[in-house]
């Protein structure tokens, strides 16, 4: 049987530090905006695109090095909503292959 480890860190700063293709599944939970508005307020309490664009370029970043990390035969699952789902379809649409919606 082979050993499990835990590690308290950044997800995207351990996948960076990891070998290519070694991870069977990869689940990720990215942080929401907020559901009404689709945004995050900034320290002011004002609406703040530019932190939903750096939440956003995070998760890109996150999504590829999962990708990168899984091997051939994976299974990647994210879980968020419909109205966030749309961009990271866009973008890694040619690694999509189903989506479960409910």
């Amino acid at each position: 049987m082979s050993k499990a480890y835990i590690y308290n860190q950044d997800c995207l700063e351990a996948l960076i530090q990891t070998d290519s293709e070694i991870y069977d599944l990869a689940l990720l939970d990215p942080p929401y905006y907020d559901y009404k508005t689709g945004h995050r307020k900034d320290k002011e309490g004002k609406l703040s695109q530019s932190l939903v664009q750096q939440s956003r370029e995070d998760q890109l970043r996150t999504i590829q090095e999962c990708i990168r990390t899984l091997k051939n035969d994976r299974a990647f699952f994210i879980f968020t909503n419909w109205e966030q789902s749309w961009w990271v379809m866009q973008k890694f649409q040619t690694h999509l292959r189903n989506m479960i919606i409910w």
